[in-house]
């Protein structure tokens, strides 16, 4: 027993493919043995197939008769694109949807509408029949598609005028695959309101695109652009169901429809008995059947199911035949299959042999594709390498020259070409010298050819210092250069490579530099001196204006204290100048008419000489956002140096222009607006030697001069986002250009009062460091009719402002030095004010404008600003605009 038991084993595995197939025939046996035992199964399969047939015979029906309707849709818009809604409801009514299309729920139509059509749109469709009417999208796109008309059943729920389809990813990816094949496409499962339920129920969508007159193109590029909308059909899965399915079934076939191909509750989009089958465990059924069904660009399944009807009519046959029938068909299989087990041992062996012959010509063919393609890379590579090199020397900012070794040009580069003035065509195959000619920047001596000592050392060349290079055409730009030698794969040079860089804008750059840097030192210096020279100046400004108010009219003291004021105005001039320079200094902006400030300092400049001057303005000039008393320095500056430089008398041209924002290079700001001044002499001129220092602090060519006035005016306009230039020629006089930005907005200019402030009421409290100050602000106040009270740092200030607010006699305002040396000045104490009382009104002082408080007081909680030195009628008309009218308002308010 134990030995037959491999040859057993040996049997078994070389026919277990007869003995597999008749175990498997014998299967399906015994399956049509219980069949036949039920032989009604017989006739309900084919009173179940013939229903499923009737269903979709009546389904296709169906579809062609609502696949007419929408080609009728796009028939209405091909023949007049602009359908008005009362050509829309004729249509509609005339084809009658409720009995002719049963089914459907309502059928409408989407305009396509451009980004930038939008606003048109939207006008367009108000003034037609939706006053209400709005384009809802979820975002911004290149184009929507508003729903515009809709006609249903009855009213229906998804009417929604100028909802875009395309907020829904469902519709949109439908109408897109629409309008890319030009045919009709449904929806997957979406959900629908339906007129006579409040739930949503399941659905689809079907979408065909409406060209532009009518003309279908013929690619998908010409389709979207010729797009004007889509005509669409929309069916609720329950009222389609019952309208085509309902009465093919008579009860006895279960129908569900489902979206896609996997039968899965998620997908079910109808069922007529509202009981899942189709994957349901837990639901058995005789007999059913899956049929897939293309239509309207998705695919479906319906799965058919019989009812319980279908087994009350069974009945038995004959199993034994169907048994013995089985059996003989599973020994006649049996028998083939042990046939054919013998020769498949021969052709497994024949099948090994031509597998490795296979295998070998695959590996041989995979080594010979390989060789090819890295033979191809390579001639790739090297392709791209010239052109990369190609459009390197084409695009490089350098200069780029090539020679042979005899010193004849091979190439240059388009930058080479611009530089030297000699076009590729001309330059090839001429000497180097005869192209490339640099100077000595010094001695304007010709310099020696780079070429010559490339080849000689037989290595990298380079000036140390910049050279002039002097065009074809005669224009010199300064150049740094640099040459090295071309060698071959043998080491032999086969030329020399030269390149050359324009530094000639790079050296203006480093001059203006270099000046700002000189403005910058200077300003450290002259802020500190000017911040504490405005705080003595305050104290004899102050008194003055407040001495003159107690002296008669005609009195000689009044005569003597008012060439006194005149005096501090000057040493205030003075000071302003020297504040120009304060590093950090912000000018205090206000909107500035220009024929005024002109005006104003062309009457003083040449007052008592004889020299005359004309102006033009532009009709519509612009006003300027300026500092008054800073411009007005360097308007006087100009026009002083233009009276100056005529002795014997002449005529000042003055010229105000719009300069509209991208027409002149150079500007600070490329995307403003400026206002061209200009102010010209018919003097000697300026030198063309002292043109480059012209506005260098202390540089003067006058007798008596300081050097200050065209530096001044220079810091002034760059900090006002402005420029300044000078134009002269030697005996054509000299002509001052003036940059200054206009408002990015239309602003009304300042007015300035001409009658002194009224006097106030109400208590003022001052902290400042400085006794002087301090004693002239209490006397002043007291003239104005304020009762004053006096800090000398911020701590003391907040103490007295507190103490105020808990007896009940707040302060009406508070004047503050910015900055308290050794103590808290107003910038820090403002902070406690605020929180203390938010309705704090607080004046900002200081004789330093170079603090950003001072020009922007409000963004760090101040009502005013003062600087310093003041006289009393500022100080008045401050505390006006400030505290207002109504002196008292704030204190009753507090009380």
């Amino acid at each position: 027993m134990n030995g037959n038991l491999p040859e057993l084993r040996e049997h078994f595995r070389r026919m277990r493919a007869a003995y597999l197939v008749l175990l498997i025939s014998l299967i399906p046996t015994l399956v049509a043995y219980r069949r036949v035992k039920y032989s009604v199964m017989a006739r309900d399969q084919a009173r179940f197939e013939q229903a499923v047939q009737s269903t979709r015979d009546a389904l296709t029906q169906r579809m062609e008769s609502y696949l007419s309707a929408l080609r009728g849709l796009r028939g209405l818009f091909d023949a007049n694109q602009t359908v008005t809604p009362e050509q829309w409801e004729k249509y509609a009514r005339s084809i009658d949807l409720k009995w002719n299309y049963r089914g459907m729920v309502d059928i409408g139509f989407a305009r396509r509408v451009r980004r930038e059509e939008k606003d048109r749109h939207v006008a367009a469709m108000r003034s037609a029949a939706f006053p209400d009417y709005r384009l809802k999208a979820n975002e911004d796109r290149d184009e929507y598609f508003p729903m515009i008309y809709l006609s249903a059943v009855t009213n229906s729920a998804n009417w929604a005028p100028g909802w875009d389809l395309f907020n829904e990813p469902a519709r949109s990816n439908a109408m897109e695959r629409a309008r890319q094949a030009d045919r009709p496409i449904a929806t997957g499962k979406v959900t629908l309101l339906t007129p006579d339920g409040p739930k949503p129920e399941p659905g689809f969508v079907i979408y065909l695109p409406v060209y532009g007159n009518g003309v279908k193109p013929e690619n998908w590029t010409e389709r979207k652009e010729a797009t004007i909308g889509f005509v669409f059909a929309s069916f609720v899965a329950r009222d389609l169901g019952n309208a085509i399915l309902g009465a093919q079934t008579n009860g006895l076939v279960d129908i569900e429809i489902f979206d896609g191909g996997a039968p899965t509750p998620e997908n079910l989009v109808f069922d007529s008995d509202g009981i899942l089958a189709a994957g349901n465990p837990a639901v058995s059924r005789h007999v059913s059947q899956a049929v897939p069904l293309e239509g309207f660009g998705r695919s479906w399944t319906i799965h058919f199911s019989t009812l319980p009807a279908f087994e009350l009519d069974s009945k038995k046959h004959l199993p034994w035949i169907a048994l013995f029938g089985g059996l003989t068909v599973s020994l006649l299989l049996f028998g083939i299959a042990w046939t054919q087990v013998g020769a498949r041992s021969a052709a497994e062996g024949l099948t090994g042999e031509l597998r490795q012959s296979e295998e070998l010509l695959r590996r041989v063919n995979a080594e010979l594709r390989t060789k090819i393609h890295e033979r191809q890379q390579v001639e790739d590579a090297l392709a791209a390498e010239k052109e990369r090199l190609a459009v390197t020397l084409r695009s490089i900012g350098d200069g780029v020259i090539t020679t042979d070794i005899a010193g004849n040009i091979v190439l240059l580069n388009r930058a080479a070409e611009n530089l030297t003035g000699w076009p590729r065509s001309h330059a090839v195959g001429r000497p180097l010298s005869e192209v490339f000619q640099p100077l000595d920047e010094t001695t304007r001596e010709p310099l020696d050819n780079p070429i010559e000592r490339v080849l000689k050392a037989d290595t990298t060349f380079g000036r140390g210092s910049p050279t002039v290079l002097v065009s074809r055409a005669g224009r010199e730009r300064i150049v740094m250069t640099v040459g090295a030698p071309v060698h071959d794969h043998t080491d032999s040079i086969i030329g020399v490579v030269l390149v050359f860089r324009d530094i000639t804008e790079n050296r203006k750059l480093e001059a203006e530099l270099h000046k700002a840097s000189k403005l910058e030192s200077l300003g450290l210096l002259a802020g500190g001196v000017a911040h504490d020279f405005n705080n003595v100046l305050t104290g004899i400004f102050g008194n003055i204006s407040l001495a003159k108010m107690f002296a008669p009219t005609d009195s000689p003291v009044r005569e003597r204290l008012e060439k006194a004021e005149q005096s501090c105005l000057r040493a205030k001039e003075m000071t302003g100048q020297l504040l120009t320079f304060a590093r950090g200094g912000a000018p205090i902006r206000r909107v500035k008419s220009v024929p005024r400030l002109l005006k104003e300092s062309c009457d003083n400049a040449v007052l008592g000489s004889n020299v005359r001057c004309e102006f033009w303005c532009a009709p519509d000039l612009q006003p300027v956002e300026v500092d008054q008393g800073q411009i007005t320095q360097v308007f006087n500056n100009l026009l002083v140096n233009a009276v100056q430089a005529m002795p014997e008398g002449g005529t000042i041209r003055v010229r105000a222009e719009n300069v509209p924002a991208g027409t002149r290079a150079g500007l600070p700001s490329p995307g403003a607006g400026y206002v061209r001044i200009s102010i010209q002499d018919d003097g000697p001129g300026i030198p063309p030697e002292h043109l480059s220092r012209i506005f260098d602090p202390f540089f003067t060519t006058k007798h008596k001069g300081r050097g200050l006035g065209l530096a001044t005016a220079y810091s002034i306009v760059r900090k006002h986002d402005g420029l300044i230039e000078v134009e002269s020629k030697r005996d054509q006089g000299a002509t001052f250009h003036v940059y200054l930005p206009a408002p990015m907005q239309a602003v009304a200019t300042e007015t300035e009062e001409q009658n002194p402030p009224p006097t106030g009421q109400g208590r003022i409290l001052v902290m400042d460091d400085e006794p002087d100050i301090l004693n002239f602000s209490h006397d002043a106040l007291k003239r104005l009719g304020y009762e004053a009270e006096l800090a000398r740092d911020g701590a003391e200030a907040i103490r007295r402002y507190r103490e105020a607010l808990e007896v009940g006699r707040p302060f009406s305002a508070i004047i503050m030095d910015l900055t308290i040396p050794g103590g808290i000045g107003g910038k820090e104490a403002i902070k406690d004010l605020l929180e203390l009382d938010p309705q704090a009104r607080a004046i900002v002082s200081s004789g330093y404008s170079n603090d950003p408080v001072m020009a922007e007081f409000s963004k760090y909680g101040f009502r005013g600003v003062v600087a310093k030195p003041y006289e009393i009628r500022e100080l008045a008309r401050v505390l006006r605009q400030v505290i207002g009218s109504d002196s008292s308002s704030h204190s009753q308010a507090q009380a």
